[in-house]
């Protein structure tokens, strides 16, 4: 997923005191600096669905009689599982969080004079609002594919199953993440359009910026 970019330098050329636009700045990037957790748990979180896709396929490669090794692999990534919703709620924690920092942006956004000013402002509102909503949903359907794998890892501990409900299963499975994919790619668009609406933002309320784009897919 792309985390927001975060102004490094800054120079103000219109006040010398605090206006509205200096304190919405202040704020706009303090939600930025909150977000580095989010930024580093993408990382991890992609490693460990890498290696646990690893284990999977050692899994479904062995046969029916081979039932230890898949039990002892199949709790290897119930464990690797562990790991990723540890992860998860690292992420989550720091969106939460800087959330509520930018809930701090809006009353002084109400307090922008300039017509063309408030309308930018009103811009960033919307759009951060709706990439919080989208990783809302986007957590949900992580966390749905999450319980989904471990249901399967536990149908492979069996000594015995069905191999039809294996694959009704997998299948499950595939939707759940084919969703979370199209919903990252969302999430994505709208963290660009964040960023570019904070960049417009700046340069119409006269300060002059030297922006760091922290990327992370």
């Amino acid at each position: 997923m792309r985390s927001i970019c975060l102004v490094v330098w800054v120079l103000l050329l219109c006040s010398c005191g605090v206006s509205a636009e200096d304190g919405i700045y202040n704020k706009l990037e303090k939600v930025a600096s909150l977000e580095r957790t989010f930024e580093r748990e993408q990382q991890p979180l992609v490693k460990l669905e890498q290696e646990e896709k690893e284990v999977y396929h050692q899994i479904i490669s062995l046969g029916m009689g081979e039932t230890e090794k898949r039990k002892e692999l199949s709790a290897k990534a119930q464990s690797m599982l562990d790991t990723r919703e540890e992860h998860l709620k690292k992420e989550r924690n720091s969106l939460l969080t800087s959330k509520q920092e930018f809930e701090k942006v809006k009353p002084l956004m109400r307090k922008v004079k300039e017509e063309s000013l408030k309308i930018k402002s009103a811009q960033v509102i919307a759009i951060m609002q709706k990439r919080y909503d989208i990783y809302d949903i986007l957590y949900g359907q992580y966390t749905t594919a999450l319980q989904k794998d471990r249901e399967l890892y536990k149908l492979l501990e069996k000594d015995i199953f069905e191999l039809k409900e294996v694959e009704r299963k997998i299948n499950e499975i595939n939707e759940t993440y084919v969703k979370v994919l199209k919903l990252n790619q969302v999430f994505n668009v709208h963290t660009e359009q964040y960023n570019d609406a904070k960049e417009r933002f700046y340069k119409e309320s006269g300060l002059k910026i030297k922006v760091e784009r922290a990327i992370a897919e």
